[in-house]
C-alpha cells in the first residue's frame, strides 16, 4: 500500500482503537462478578475450596465489550458427591437457580462440555460456568502471553476483528470464522510472514530462554526448518477420552519478557503496514489448498501431514490448527461458499488499501460489489471504508454508511468456543 494510505490508516486506527479496545473497567467488572459468584457458590455448596477462574475473551486481552463472562470451576481434591464434572455442574446449576442474581439459568450436564449458562442480573453479563477445564485456562494464558509481547499484536487483532464483524464474516453459527480463528490467523502472520517476525512460537521456546537458546521459530531468533517441542506438559483431554494434549509454552519471566519485546522491536513496521500485509497475505499469498495455519509451529503446516497424523479430510478451504488441540481444525465450520466469501473479503480489503490513494480520481477502480464511496469521503476515512457494512456498500454511493459521522465501527459480542477461548 502507498505510504500516504498507510499514514491515513495509522491515523484512523489511533483514533478508533481507544474506543474499541476494552479498558480497565472491562476487566474490573468481570472480576468483581467472578468473585461475587464464587463467594455465593462456596457458601451454597459448602465448598470453601471451590474457585472460579475467568477464561476466554474476558481474560485473554482480545475480547470485546460484549464478551460473555466464561468461568471455570475447580476444586481439589475432588471427592464425594461432586466428584464428576456432571455432578458439579448440576450442583452449580441448582445453586444458581436458587440465587437472587442469576436469571435464565440453563444447565447442560450431558453436553460434551458440561456447562451452566445464566445472565447476571447485577451486571447484565451473559455468563457460563464449566468445570475442571485446564485446556481452556491454558489457552487463555497463551493468547494473553502473545498479546503482552508487543502492543501491535493486540492492535492488529482488533482491526481484523472490527473488519470481520462489520463485513459479516465473523459468525461461526452462520458458517463463517470465529473471533478465535481470526486471532490465530493474526498470530500466525506475525510469526511466519511479518519480516522480521514480531513474535515467536512460545510453544517452541525453551522455558529458560534466552539463557538457553530455544527453537522458537519466528521472532526469537529461531528457525522454522524443523520445529520440535523442547518441553512437554502432557495432560489427558478433559472431555475427549483417550486423547492427550501438551499444554507447555514458554511463560515470560523477568529475564525473558524484555528479550521477547526487544526481538519484537526489531520489526519497525507500523500497525497500518501490518494490517496491509495481513490482508495481502491472505488475499493472494497463502496456499489454502495445501497449507494449514499453525501458531504452534510458527509456520504453514502441510495439509497432507495433518491428514496423515490427525485424519483431517482433504479440503481447499482455510484450515487452522488449534495450538493445543492440534487434532482440531478451528476453521472446520467453514462451508465452501462461506470460505469463498471470506476470501473475497480479504481481496476486497487488499484492493482498498492498494487503491485508496486514487479516491476521487477518474482512474479509481472499485472492488466488484462495492459502490463508490459517498461524496465527501477522504483519506482519513480508510478504516471506515474497510469496515463499511455490505448493506451500505451497495447503496449506490447516495448516503454515508453507518460508521461515518465520527462513530467508529463496533465489535459487539464475541463468538468463542467453551473449550478453548
Amino acid at each position: 500500500a502507498p505510504a500516504t494510505t498507510l499514514a491515513a490508516l495509522d491515523r484512523a486506527c489511533a483514533a478508533t482503537l481507544p474506543r474499541v479496545v476494552p479498558g480497565d473497567e472491562f476487566f474490573l467488572v468481570r472480576d468483581d462478578a467472578r468473585r461475587r459468584v464464587q463467594v455465593y457458590l462456596q457458601a451454597a455448596l459448602r465448598c470453601p475450596e471451590l474457585e472460579l477462574t475467568v477464561f476466554g475473551s474476558s481474560a485473554n486481552l482480545f475480547g470485546a465489550a460484549g464478551a460473555d463472562l466464561d468461568m471455570c470451576a475447580s476444586m481439589a481434591p475432588i471427592t464425594g458427591a461432586l466428584a464428576t464434572n456432571q455432578a458439579l455442574v448440576r450442583a452449580i446449576g441448582d445453586a444458581l437457580a436458587a440465587s437472587d442474581f442469576a436469571v435464565d439459568v440453563t444447565t447442560r450436564d450431558t453436553a460434551r462440555v458440561p456447562i451452566v449458562l445464566f445472565k447476571d442480573a447485577v451486571t447484565g453479563l451473559d455468563c457460563d460456568v464449566s468445570t475442571h477445564n485446564p485446556l481452556a485456562l491454558r489457552n487463555t494464558r497463551l493468547l494473553r502471553s502473545y498479546a503482552m509481547i508487543d502492543k501491535r499484536v493486540r492492535a492488529l487483532a482488533y482491526v481484523v476483528k472490527l473488519w470481520a464483524k462489520a463485513r459479516g464474516v465473523n459468525a461461526p453459527s452462520q458458517g463463517t470464522l470465529s473471533s478465535y480463528g481470526y486471532v490465530l490467523c493474526v498470530l500466525y502472520y506475525l510469526q511466519a510472514v511479518a519480516e522480521p517476525p514480531l513474535i515467536p512460537s512460545l510453544q517452541l521456546l525453551h522455558q529458560d530462554w534466552p539463557e538457553i537458546a530455544g527453537h522458537g521459530g519466528g521472532g526469537a531468533g529461531g528457525t522454522t526448518s524443523a520445529p520440535r517441542p523442547l518441553h512437554s506438559i502432557p495432560v489427558e483431554h478433559p472431555f475427549d477420552a483417550g486423547k492427550t494434549v501438551d499444554l507447555y509454552f514458554h511463560e515470560a519471566t523477568a529475564t525473558s519478557r524484555p528479550a521477547l519485546r526487544a526481538a519484537a522491536a526489531r520489526n519497525t513496521q507500523s500497525l497500518a503496514a501490518l494490517v496491509a500485509g495481513f490482508f495481502r497475505h491472505f488475499a493472494w499469498d497463502f496456499d489454502f489448498k495445501t497449507r494449514v495455519v499453525s501458531v504452534r509451529t510458527a509456520r504453514a503446516v502441510r495439509k497432507a501431514l495433518k491428514a496423515e497424523v490427525d485424519q483431517w479430510p482433504p479440503t481447499p478451504r482455510l484450515a487452522i490448527e488449534d495450538p493445543f488441540e492440534t487434532f482440531y481444525d478451528v476453521a472446520h465450520v467453514l462451508k465452501p461458499a462461506k470460505f469463498h466469501q471470506i476470501h473475497l473479503e480479504f481481496m476486497r480489503a487488499d484492493h482498498i488499501l492498494a487503491t485508496h490513494h486514487l479516491l476521487g480520481r477518474p482512474e479509481a477502480q472499485h472492488h466488484a460489489g462495492d459502490a463508490p464511496p459517498p461524496p465527501g469521503w477522504g483519506a482519513d476515512d480508510i478504516l471506515q471504508l474497510l469496515c463499511r457494512p455490505p448493506e451500505d456498500a451497495h447503496d449506490g454511493g447516495t448516503g454515508a454508511p453507518a460508521v461515518k459521522d465520527g462513530a467508529p465501527p463496533t465489535l459487539g459480542g464475541e463468538d468463542t468456543a467453551a473449550t478453548t477461548t
